[in-house]
This record gives C-alpha cells, sequence and structure tokens, in this order.
C-alpha cells in the first residue's frame, strides 16, 4: 500500500496491527502503524474484519503517552473487552457509519482489478485463469488471475491508471507476457480470490507462484500492481460468510471483456456465374 508517512492527517484512518496481547487491570493492546490519517486518544475505531467498534482508552509511542498519532508513526494502543486471540494481524479504521461501504478505507471483498506489471526475473509463463498466490499487506491468499486490456490497445493497458472505465470494452488476453513498453501502461488483471480478505482498497499486492519448489533457483514473484477498482457491489454476503453469486456474477457482467475468435478456410474454386 502507500508507504508510511505518505497519508495526511485529513485522510480517513487506517491502522495496520501486528501484534495484540492483554494486560491484567489494563485492557488489551495493540500494537502498529498508522498508514494513513491520525488517530486520537477516546476515538471509537472500527475492525472490519470482526465487525466491532472498540474506544481507544489510551495511546503510547515508545512507552511514551501520547494523545495523537500521525500517518508513518508506530503506536501502541489500549482499549476494553476485546479478546486478544481474535487479532494477530489486522487493520483498524475510522468509524464512519455515514459513509456508504464504497467509501470505507478497509473492506471486506473477493474481486478486486488492477494493474498487472510482470516480474522480469519471472521466467515461467503467467496464463489467464491461473491459480496464483496474492498477498495484499499482511494477507496471502490464492486467487485466480485473468488478463484484459482496452480494445487495439494489444497488449498493452493504454487508458489512464486512475480509476477504472466500466463503459470501456476489453480485449481478453491468454496470458501476460511482458511487460509494457517504458511510458505505456500494462494490462489490467481480474483477481477472484477463493475467500474475501479485508485489507485497504488502495493497497499495492503482489502475485507469486508459492507452488513452485523452493529450493530451485527461480524467482517465484510472477507480477505486481495496485488495485485501481474493487467491487462497488455487495458480492461478499458478510453475514452468511460466502460469496453472494447472484451479486458476484453482476459485477462480472459489468466487465466487458470480449475474445477475438477467427476461422479461416480454404477457397478451392471460383465458378463464373452465366449471364
Amino acid at each position: 500500500g502507500k508507504a508510511a508517512g505518505q497519508g495526511g492527517e485529513s485522510e480517513p484512518l487506517v491502522y495496520a496491527v501486528d501484534h495484540c496481547f492483554s494486560i491484567k487491570g489494563q485492557g488489551t493492546v495493540l500494537t502498529g502503524t498508522v498508514l494513513q490519517g491520525a488517530m486520537r486518544v477516546n476515538q471509537n475505531l472500527s475492525i472490519p474484519r470482526l465487525g466491532l467498534t472498540r474506544k481507544v482508552k489510551s495511546m503510547q509511542v515508545f512507552k511514551q503517552p501520547v494523545e495523537m498519532a500521525s500517518s508513518g508513526e508506530r503506536v501502541a494502543i489500549c482499549t476494553t473487552q476485546l479478546d486478544p486471540k481474535l487479532i494477530e494481524r489486522d487493520y483498524l479504521c475510522d468509524l464512519a457509519p455515514e459513509a456508504s461501504k464504497e467509501a470505507a478505507p478497509v473492506r471486506t471483498f473477493d474481486t478486486f482489478v488492477a494493474r498487472a506489471r510482470r516480474v522480469a526475473f519471472y521466467k515461467g509463463s503467467i496464463p489467464s485463469g491461473c491459480k496464483i498466490h496474492v498477498t495484499l499487506g499482511h494477507i496471502t491468499a490464492l486467487a485466480e488471475a485473468t488478463f484484459f486490456a482496452p480494445e487495439g490497445s494489444g497488449e498493452e493497458g493504454g487508458g489512464s491508471d486512475q480509476g477504472f472505465d466500466y463503459g470501456r470494452d476489453y480485449e481478453y488476453l491468454p496470458e501476460l507476457v511482458s511487460d509494457a513498453r517504458p511510458g505505456s501502461l500494462p494490462p489490467y488483471v481480474l483477481i477472484v480470490f477463493e475467500k474475501p480478505v479485508t485489507c485497504p482498497t488502495n493497497t499495492a499486492f503482489i502475485a507469486s507462484r508459492l507452488d513452485l519448489d523452493v529450493h530451485t533457483k527461480q524467482c517465484r514473484l510472477a507480477f505486481h500492481g495496485n488495485i485501481v477498482d474493487a467491487p462497488s457491489l455487495d458480492t461478499y454476503d458478510a453475514v452468511k460468510k460466502e460469496r453472494n453469486a447472484e451479486k458476484h456474477q453482476e459485477y462480472l457482467n459489468r466487465l466487458r471483456v470480449f475474445k477475438v475468435k477467427n476461422r479461416a478456410g480454404k477457397l478451392e474454386r471460383i465458378e463464373k456465374g452465366t449471364e
């Protein structure tokens, strides 16, 4: 995702937790880094993956009490009534009930669209439909990758690197053959996870072939990029904890991806017609 310190205090809070434990008589302590925004004592925080809300009781930076921590700072926070066994590595964010799910800085989703930049040192093929491990922040999960590019742009992405245009036609690519030429944009990739993930929607990702033998002398990192769009529909049912098949298909139908098909034939003879 964004490098620590790049997000301003005016942005929605995203706090990456890397450790959680309890202190008798105090409560539950979470340690981590503020990725963007700012966090204050008595602020209500959302834990999207668990569907919980907790208040910041106190904060410390290098064992010194503080009232606020901003983007890029490591900070420990103390809260109450939170089982530390529920959290190991996770994301917390602003509690904003008036905001839509699409505007939340941390969301649970099972599908996203991104630019796919191939890793030059990876020598294997990367076909559409392949199963690959995708890492976003703390999470690594198995997913299926499908590559495509705007119509008429060949194997390069074209268009803009900001957002995604659902009104445009896209050509299916059988594989990610190479990175785009300098100055041009790489093609898109549709990532569909087997199970949903919870993380910031503006994060970077790395796709790896972790199934390859770790002892072989070959690069296992296949391609990388940044999420340009995650579904604006509820493709994942948080209550039933399963994919909403109807909504998921509705989202896929919005992607106007087509395959080019050719049929070749041989002309045996031409007969001259009679007048």
